[in-house]
């Protein structure tokens, strides 16, 4: 396809191909040709010979540098993007491609700073190459531990094409992701006017402009100058800390959020910034607890392995290679500091057991004797090697030098805890352990644990010091939100107490917008009080960032509501609720309240169908599984994907063998009364008990019965 000459220079010159490549307009064309032919190879060949014969022409070094990414030739793109800097310094298209390997050799900041220089630079119309470079670094941002700058990115990018589908599914991602902080998933909002009657308007609203352009280095560089005339403006520290934190100035960051925090401002915003301010901070003088691996050369491995099997305080677990490329060990274990209990349906956290260490075994290879590595933390150090001693007997030779892994704060390590909840237990005790044990650890174990927030002092050390009401507040705040995306009651409301600290008031719903309110003000939303418009937006805001509990709060007063209005269907709601449910056994009745209101519309019941099987197999009750399996082949069975759906239902329980058979699990201890392998024809409706495979296609009247798909099939 010809070039349009009056189309921008793809290398970001900012001018039309007529006016900056005419002579080149024929060659860019052949090459484009090459390319979409999918001939790289030739095409680099001829552009390395046009480069040769028009020397540092930019439109040149932009399609060298882009087919030798392509090819993977990364020592000669190096050279190609050094003499593309050197000879056009500001040109986009060179800056965005070296600010992957500014931020990969300097650090996420300098990274980010160096992409701010391209968009600084690029046209109005943003080079492709540039475009993709946004995405390049905040996905680097990502792995490297700066969601908050990657996600602003990935924002960016959205902004600038709404339709790119493989960008919004990222932001989806993070947003949703219970393991990145909330604040950290949705960043403030820069103000969107000056403060009303300040000397300095105008160059507030100018740090406003550059933002808005998309040039943040510039807008950050004004509001810096603004702090310095004005360091008491709460609005030009916000915008220096949500720019800072966009551009991952982490430690810089942290500063202008204490800055705003330590203000004449109301309660809830200077606590939000301090909760950042400890989000972005680095670890400081926290206590660090070490894990070190210790090596133990075996003398007898197959008289080591049987010791361990037979001990109850050794128990097995999957052994799985530390890199694709290393062989896995022979076998693994978890010591554990007493044995696993018998009884496991009435246990509380005092009665689990703590890991104390995990050991891999491994054989003689060509260069090493066999041998145990023992990773284990200091704290548990003494415990694990005085365990292992007794377990081994005379099969272990002289223990190794310690050698450090890695570290983890004690306030870290306090909140995940070491309890370990036995196998086999039924779902909803499962659960009812896992809240126990999370309010075991952060009311009566993190409490006691040292923080470098608190100048070093533990949180029970400080209750009553006024020095300390903001700081001690953001910590609470922190772990509330984090609980937000985990099923269950919140523990933030005992924390306080037990620390002293007011419960914050409900938010005040006359002309409260949702979509206003602070990321960490959301729990204190009235759910009654709110308009259904109100809680509708809420509704969808909670969806969106996968808070369970707040899920399911605004479910349950939604599912009340009578002037919906088609606003929110009740399906979505009942089926958000049953994935945001406490226990199974309030899931089980959301999912019959949807199947129900779906049959009574004379809708498919196949999706609740398979929500409750998947219950039904996590909860090991293989009679009622094998009746909704039965149901659902017969019921369903010639609905499109609903056999795919069925498979992977089974196949994310483990419930299909290798051979294609489906095995339910019962409790332990327990024995159904239907047996444990269940095949096609039963699904299908046949005789009960008839032993069913895969490979069945017709039913006792020789009738075409709908199969269950699984792997390899058709």
């Amino acid at each position: 396809m010809a070039l349009d000459p009056y189309s921008l220079c793809p290398a970001g010159t900012g001018k039309k191909l007529k006016f900056c490549c005419a002579d080149l307009m024929g060659e860019l064309e052949k090459i484009q040709r090459m390319v979409g032919g999918d001939q790289r190879l030739a095409s680099l060949e001829y552009v390395e010979k046009l480069d040769a014969k028009y020397p540092g022409r930019a439109c040149l070094l932009s399609v060298k540098l882009q087919l030798e990414r392509e090819l993977g030739r990364n020592q000669e793109r190096a050279a190609t993007l050094a003499q593309f800097l050197e000879l056009h310094p500001v040109n986009p298209v060179a800056l965005a491609s070296s600010a992957l390997d500014v931020l990969m050799s300097d650090g996420a900041a300098a990274g980010a700073r160096r992409l701010h220089e391209a968009l600084a630079a690029s046209p109005s119309e943003m080079p492709q190459e540039v475009y993709r470079a946004i995405g390049e670094v905040a996905a680097a941002l990502w792995v490297g531990g700066n969601p908050a700058a990657a996600l602003v990115h990935w924002m960016m990018q959205l902004a600038i094409d709404p339709q790119d589908q493989e960008v919004g599914t990222l932001v989806t991602r993070l947003v949703r992701e219970p393991s990145v902080p909330l604040l950290l998933r949705s960043t403030p909002k820069l103000p969107v006017k000056p403060p009303a009657s300040v000397s300095w308007a105008d160059e507030f609203q100018k740090g406003l402009s550059l933002y808005n352009q998309g040039r943040w280095v510039q807008a950050l560089e004004a509001f810096d100058a603004l702090a310095q005339r004005a360091p008491d403006a709460a609005d030009v520290w916000r915008c220096a800390g949500s720019l800072r934190t966009a551009l991952a100035e982490n430690a810089a960051a942290a500063e202008a959020w204490r800055k705003l925090a330590a203000l004449d401002i109301p309660r809830d915003d200077a606590i939000e910034a301090e909760a950042l301010a400890q989000l972005l901070s680095p670890a400081g003088d926290a206590t660090k607890l070490q894990w070190v691996r210790i090596e133990y050369p075996i003398e007898d491995i197959e008289q080591f392995e049987t010791l361990l099997t037979a001990d109850k305080q050794a128990i097995k677990a999957s052994a799985q290679p530390r890199t694709p490329d290393a062989p896995p060990p022979r076998a693994a274990f978890l010591l554990i500091d007493r044995p696993l209990p018998e009884a496991v349906e009435a246990l509380t956290p005092g009665d689990l057991p703590n890991r104390l260490a995990s050991i891999e075994i491994y054989g003689r290879e060509t260069d090493r004797p066999a041998r145990l590595e023992l990773e284990v933390r200091r704290d548990h150090q003494v415990a694990a090697q005085e365990l292992l001693s007794r377990l081994a007997g005379n099969t272990l030779g002289a223990a190794a030098e310690p050698a450090v892994l890695a570290e983890q704060s004690a306030a870290e390590a306090a909140l995940r805890g070491d309890q370990m909840i036995p196998a086999g237990i039924t779902r909803d005790n499962a659960e009812r352990l896992q809240r126990d044990t999370r309010r075991v650890n952060l009311v009566e174990r993190w409490t006691k644990i040292a923080q470098p927030a608190l100048d070093g002092k533990s949180p029970l050390d400080v209750v009553g010091d006024r020095r300390f009401g903001r700081k001690l507040a953001a910590l609470v705040l922190n772990l509330e939100l984090a609980e937000l995306s985990g099923p269950g009651g919140s523990n933030a409301p005992e924390l306080r107490r037990v620390l002293g600290l007011a419960e914050p008031e409900p938010l005040d719903p006359r002309g409260l917008q949702v979509a206003e309110v602070p990321a960490g003000r959301l729990p204190r939303l009235p759910w009654s009080k709110l308009s259904t418009e109100q809680l509708v937006e809420a509704w969808h805001f909670v969806t969106a960032y996968g808070l369970l509990q707040l899920v399911e709060r605004a479910g349950s007063e939604l599912l009340g509501r009578r002037d919906l209005d088609g606003q929110v269907d009740q399906l979505e709601i009942l089926h958000e609720l049953a994935e945001a449910a406490p226990s199974s056994e309030a899931a089980l009745e959301y999912i019959d309240r949807a199947r129900k209101l779906a049959t009574s519309r004379k809708q498919s019941s196949a999706p609740f169908d398979l929500d409750e099987l998947a219950l039904r197999l996590e909860r090991m009750e293989p009679d009622s599984a094998m009746k909704l399996i039965e149901h659902i082949a017969r019921e369903h069975g010639r609905e499109p994907g609903v056999d795919a759906a069925l498979t992977r239902v089974l196949l994310n329980a483990g419930a299909i063998t290798p051979d294609g058979r489906i095995v339910l699990r019962a409790p332990p201890g327990t024995k159904a009364t239907q047996p444990s392998i269940i095949t096609a024809d039963a699904a299908a409706g046949a005789e009960p008990g008839k032993i069913w495979t895969p490979d069945s296609e017709t039913g006792a009247t020789g009738e075409r019965r709908p199969a269950i798909w699984t792997p390899g099939s058709d």
